[in-house]
């Protein structure tokens, strides 16, 4: 193959570098994604993917109709974010064509990936907001007995 004398070669190093970031990014979206389905499937409730973004042992050690109410309210901040379903099937659709694009484009690929990780820290953010309103809106006692709860939360997690 010939190659243009005025275009640099190409270095290796950049290409192994992308294909790790790519290979890390899907492990760790791909852990999620799959934690989160597999959390029903565990025994975890219907809406168990709320609970990795609102805080695991802290979104069960909630009374239910309070963590009903919290992730009532979080579905509705992510819909005036318009985040829906819809949008999320789409933003997954384009992952995926960028992932069976030949040639493929890591950078499109990439940045796919850290739009999903953005949309997860808003949630988290947003999730950990409202769960720092609904605790300083307890008196002391509630806020002793959810501290027990999240203790108890946290055994379960060690006997697993």
């Amino acid at each position: 193959m010939e190659t243009n004398p005025q275009t640099p070669p190409r270095r290796r190093w950049l290409g192994i570098a992308l294909t790790l970031s790519l290979a890390l990014n899907l492990v760790i979206i791909g852990a999620i994604g799959g934690g989160l389905i597999m959390r029903d499937k565990w025994g975890h409730g219907p809406r168990a993917g709320h609970e990795a973004v609102a805080g695991g042992p802290l979104s069960r050690a909630l009374e239910p109709d309070d963590r009903r109410k919290l992730g009532r309210e979080l579905r509705r901040m992510r819909r005036d974010r318009g985040v829906t379903r819809e949008a999320r099937r789409a933003a997954v659709a384009t992952l995926l064509d960028a992932l069976r694009a030949v040639p493929f484009d890591a950078q499109a690929a990439a940045a796919q990936l850290a739009a999903s990780r953005d949309g997860l820290a808003r949630d988290a953010a947003d999730a950990h907001a409202l769960l720092i309103r609904h605790l300083a809106g307890m008196t002391a006692a509630q806020r002793a007995a959810f501290a027990d709860r999240v203790e108890e939360q946290l055994a379960k997690r060690r006997r697993r």
